[in-house]
């Protein structure tokens, strides 16, 4: 069968403009951070909620990359 999604519940922090794309910084419900990458064309840009609103979102595990924090 297909592979189970990531399904996260987060606040959106801030949206940040980056010519070809929009990064969307999230806080999930246990205040990790998460950040994702969006097309900036109209109608990409104008699916993604407002800075403060709750999202749902879920994310294919091969379009998911994840980075330890860095010790020392």
């Amino acid at each position: 069968g297909a592979p189970e999604r990531n399904r996260f519940s987060a606040r959106v922090t801030d949206v940040v403009f980056q010519g070809e794309s929009l990064r969307v910084f999230l806080a999930l419900d246990d205040g990790m951070p998460l950040s994702l990458r969006q097309p900036s064309h109209f109608e990409a840009a104008r699916r993604i909620p407002p800075v403060g609103e709750r999202v749902e979102i879920s994310i294919h595990p091969q379009d998911t990359i994840i980075v330890s924090e860095a010790s020392g």
